[in-house]
């Protein structure tokens, strides 16, 4: 197998993300989709602290990626091999600035990790990730 977590969406998954916590403590890779869903125009959309809160417990580097194109590959009339694009950004570690709460460290650090991925899209794509 290849070691999926299920997720049960649409509720605080605890036993998911303590499940994750081990993956990544045993120094497993994991992908996450901070988002929590799909977005159809495929624009960034607000993000949920769960990768944050991940990282900082586990003590992971996060490994950014954005990717585009990828709404091509099921469509039909798209061809055998329809263009993805995947831009890998560099890796850090997460910290939550001295002197911030823990609930708005969380925040800070989705909000970093968005703008990074953010950085690698055309503007059209960013979203809410934007700039203002």
């Amino acid at each position: 197998m290849t070691g999926q977590i299920p997720v049960h969406r649409g509720e605080g998954d605890r036993a998911a993300l303590e499940r994750a916590i081990v993956y990544l403590r045993e120094g497993k890779a994991i992908v996450f989709f901070p988002e929590g869903t799909v977005e159809r125009q495929e624009q960034m959309i607000a993000a949920h602290t769960g990768v944050a809160m991940l990282a900082l417990r586990s003590g992971a580097t996060m490994l950014p990626i954005a990717h585009s194109g990828t709404r091509r590959v099921l469509r039909r009339g798209q061809g055998w091999f329809p263009r993805v694009d995947i831009q890998i950004g560099a890796p850090y570690i997460p910290i939550i600035p001295d002197g911030v709460p823990r609930k708005a460290g969380l925040q800070f650090i989705t909000q970093e990790v968005m703008e990074h991925i953010a950085e690698m899209l055309p503007a059209e794509r960013r979203g809410v990730y934007g700039k203002q």
